[in-house]
């Protein structure tokens, strides 16, 4: 099945992208230390703002490739890439602008000790060119995820995030360990990276479709869907990455070089389970479009399942396992011990985070962006003050519980609204056997893997019983569920099963 063969695509591709940018960040704070990395940690959560572009009309594109594929649209699918392309370089150049506007404020809003402050300033300029880039990239890959050709896809966005890693890294070894020169290198790959996308991505556009046009009609036609969705995004974004500003803006730049690290670790498990909703997106599209309520319930519960299992995996391995992990990947047991509670909490956070995008998936293949918007934006009423007030007074463990709060009230909403439409009192059924079973699962095994091992065991070995038990965990988690266990031996079946016989043998 496609849906399956999606599902592995985004796994190997997830692995291998969250490798890159967990070496990059790595690498570059052991390299350019706590000051040098703040910067390249800003960057990081500049450019998390501004994918909301992504968050927004990435959904709407696959949406609209979907039910063009699937028969349900007038205009073809070469019209619809065309079309996006135009509002995602139209939106990329306005964003741009605005970051180099900006630029000059931000330079004095940063406070640094070794960093002057013309060299923050071009850190700033080239950091809106880099996002700018990265950005207008996102069109192409978005619509190949939506023309379910995840393998593609993923091939070009690992494969980029591998080998823009390996020249930042090795330009910052060669010629300075300074966030300029790794901006500088990310920007010359990413010049590159928007060429090879869009190439592979007009590629893929069905031959013989009818010539493709800007067309003013389907923005009229999606303008509601796209603008809550985009507003509700915009907001999304600002809650996620609105710790992070505080931070840079109210501490120093050492401590907030160590937050954003540990950010950036905990985004992992963002980045795991994102890949998976997008793989199912087109399908859940496709099946509210035909009405096909068995097969969106079952695409749904998989989904739910197989998210479940790798929050519950990272959130119980922080909880259990924070300080040694934090030791291994700063190289100091000072800073683990500072901040390994910070740790576990945004490590919650971003968990309940990550089960956001799939019932949220559902609600926009079912046309329903406006679940997102309202929560997002009753949710940044209450976050921005508390934020402000709380992290001056009580330093970074604040805004690491203040989104973790966040975030639950955030998934209650999401998961109440997402059961009320097509899955209308399922909501019951899905917490039974998407999520419960998972977490058990997890908690147990990583914490009797704690229990086992001790506190007094090397640092080497207890790594190593750790990765296993994980293993072992996710594994077992994944068994428990019902639908994935079907969906996974389905899988296995069709590909180790007996083959049917041909004519021949059966004459």
């Amino acid at each position: 099945m496609a849906v399956a063969r999606n599902v592995i695509a985004n796994g190997i591709g997830t692995v291998a992208f969250i490798g890159a940018t967990a070496a990059t960040s790595i690498f570059a704070f052991r390299i350019a230390g706590p000051e040098q990395f703040g910067l390249i940690g800003f960057y990081l959560t500049l450019h998390g703002i501004v994918a909301v572009l992504d968050i927004g009309l990435g959904p709407g594109i696959v949406r609209e490739v979907a039910r063009a594929r699937a028969g349900g649209k007038a205009v073809g699918i070469g019209t619809i890439l065309y079309t996006f392309q135009g509002i995602f370089l139209g939106l990329t150049g306005l964003t741009t602008t605005l970051l180099l506007a900006a630029s000059w404020l931000l330079a004095r809003l940063i406070t640094a000790d070794t960093i002057p402050a013309d060299e923050i300033h071009l850190a700033l300029i080239l950091t809106a060119f880099t996002i700018g880039a990265q950005r207008l990239r996102s069109v192409f890959t978005i619509f190949l995820e939506g023309m379910e050709q995840q393998v593609t896809a993923n091939i070009l966005q690992s494969g980029g995030a591998v080998i823009r890693a390996g020249v930042a890294i090795g330009a910052m070894i060669a010629v300075r360990p300074s966030a300029v020169v790794f901006l500088a290198a990310s920007l010359a790959v990413c010049a590159l990276e928007v060429v090879v996308n869009a190439l592979t991505a007009w590629r893929a556009v069905p031959r013989g479709s009818e010539k493709a046009y800007f067309s003013v009609p389907l923005i009229r036609e999606l303008a509601h869907f796209l603008a809550t969705s985009s507003t509700s995004g915009m907001l999304g974004a600002l809650l996620q990455n609105a710790d992070k500003l505080v931070v840079s803006t109210l501490l120093p730049l050492d401590v907030t070089g160590r937050y954003l690290f540990i950010s950036q670790v905990c985004l992992i498990v963002v980045k795991l389970v994102v890949p998976n909703v997008t793989a199912v997106l087109p399908r859940l599209s496709a099946s509210v479009h035909r009405g096909d309520l068995a097969d969106t319930r079952r695409v749904y519960f998989a989904a739910g399942q197989t998210a479940a299992c790798l929050v519950g995996v990272f959130v119980f391995g922080a909880t259990f396992f924070g300080n040694e992990a934090l030791s291994i990947l700063t190289g100091s047991h000072a800073v683990a011990d500072d901040y390994a509670r910070t740790f576990t909490l945004l490590a919650w956070a971003y968990g309940l985070n990550s089960l956001c995008y799939l019932p949220n998936a559902l609600l926009l293949a079912e046309g329903h962006p406006e679940t997102a918007f309202w929560s997002n934006a009753i949710a940044t009423v209450a976050y921005l003050p508390s934020l402000f007030t709380l992290t001056l007074s009580l330093g970074v463990e604040a805004p690491a519980f203040l989104w973790l709060v966040t975030n639950a009230m955030i998934l209650t909403v999401f998961l109440g609204r997402a059961h009320f439409h097509g899955l209308k009192g399922q909501r019951g059924a899905w917490l039974r056997s998407s999520l419960v079973p998972q977490f058990a699962v997890a908690g147990l095994m990583l914490y009797a893997t704690r229990m086992l091992l001790g506190p007094t065991i090397a640092l080497p070995l207890l790594a190593a019983a750790v990765i296993a038990a994980s293993g072992a965990a996710l594994g077992v988690a994944a068994l428990v569920g019902p639908d994935l266990r079907e969906a996974v031996f389905g899988l296995l079946r069709r590909r180790i099963g007996p083959r049917p016989a041909s004519a021949d043998q059966t004459a």
